[in-house]
């Protein structure tokens, strides 16, 4: 379970994204990130809610392509798969 939270300074608003990294969709751990995302959407967060395994993704191979230099600003992953777009969900938040 992994829980991203920011908060925008001038309008006091919360984000929240929370990541099931389990491969079971309805277990413990799903049941534990539902409660945290009713828990802050009953307190006026903006949620986002993300189940990994329905994801096509890879595990870091380690080439470092996300460190050049020149992928400074935009520090994504080389490789092209579906955990771009929820790296990207969470940078937007993190700004």
């Amino acid at each position: 379970m992994i829980f991203l939270i920011t908060m925008n300074d001038i309008f006091y608003i919360m984000n929240v994204v929370v990541i099931n990294a389990s491969p079971r969709k309805k277990g413990n751990t799903a049941k534990l990130c539902k409660k945290v995302v009713d828990g802050a959407m009953d307190n006026g967060a903006n949620v986002e809610f993300i189940n990994l395994y329905s994801y096509d993704f890879k595990g870091c191979m380690s080439c470092f392509a996300c460190h050049l230099k020149k992928n400074l600003k935009n520090p994504l992953c080389f490789w092209r798969d579906d955990l771009k777009e929820i790296l990207k969900t969470c940078l937007k938040l993190m700004q």
